[in-house]
Parts: structure tokens; C-alpha cells; sequence
């Protein structure tokens, strides 16, 4: 007979199981750091959301919100780079990160047709100027 420690030792643990499409577990008394997780990841999300609708709205709030959305891409193509370099890269993070650049690129566009156009000609003209 075997006793019960030998027979939980031999049955993986959840924790251990690294399955592709295994979400974590929402429940916050099973696992409160990814419970904890998820709510950050929700508020970041809701966050940029309501950030983009507000861009949407009034055109002319895109030149506070493009450095933002720059700076997330920036930093997400990071890890994207490092997670290909290990091999943990999964499909979604590739949409992720394109739905990510397309917004950027759009809001960009926003930004020169709104009034980007003028502040770089105006930058331009500022740096080619001859001094007195």
C-alpha cells in the first residue's frame, strides 16, 4: 500500500501545467496574484479604451494619447522580441501587438491632419533658420 504523500507527490500540479490555451484561474481564493493580475490587466485595458473613445470624440485629444499608446507598443514589442528569443511567443501577442501598431498609426494620422502638419513645418523652418 502506497500512503497518501507518495500519491500526491506523483499527480502533477496545476501550477506545473503549461497548456497553450489555459487561462488563469479568475478566482481570487485559488489564486490571488493572478486574480490581482486580470483586474490590472482589465483596468489597463478599460483605460486605453476610454482613451481612444475620448480621441474619437475630439480629434484634437490625440497628442496627448499618441506618447502613450507609443510608449505601450514600444514597450510590448519588447517583450514580444524577448518571448520569440525563449520561445513562449503565442499568436495572440503577434495580433496584439499589429492591433497595437495599427492604432498607432491611425492616431499618428489623426495627429497630422488635425494640426501635426503646421508644428512640423514650423519645427522644420525652426531648424533650418539661418542666425543673425
Amino acid at each position: 500500500m502506497v500512503p497518501a504523500a507518495a500519491r500526491r507527490r506523483r499527480r502533477p500540479h496545476r501550477r506545473h501545467l503549461r497548456g497553450a490555451g489555459r487561462r488563469a484561474d479568475p478566482r481570487p481564493r485559488r489564486r490571488p496574484r493572478s486574480a490581482g493580475l486580470l483586474v490590472d490587466a482589465a483596468a489597463h485595458r478599460l483605460g486605453i479604451a476610454f482613451g481612444l473613445f475620448a480621441v474619437a470624440w475630439k480629434p484634437r485629444l490625440v497628442s496627448g494619447m499618441l506618447p502613450v499608446v507609443g510608449a505601450l507598443w514600444m514597450f510590448l514589442f519588447g517583450f514580444t522580441v524577448r518571448d520569440m528569443v525563449l520561445g513562449t511567443v503565442e499568436s495572440g501577442q503577434y495580433l496584439g501587438l499589429l492591433l497595437l501598431l495599427v492604432t498607432l498609426a491611425a492616431m499618428a494620422w489623426a495627429w497630422l491632419s488635425h494640426h501635426g502638419y503646421v508644428m512640423l513645418r514650423a519645427g522644420w523652418r525652426e531648424l533650418g533658420a539661418t542666425p543673425v
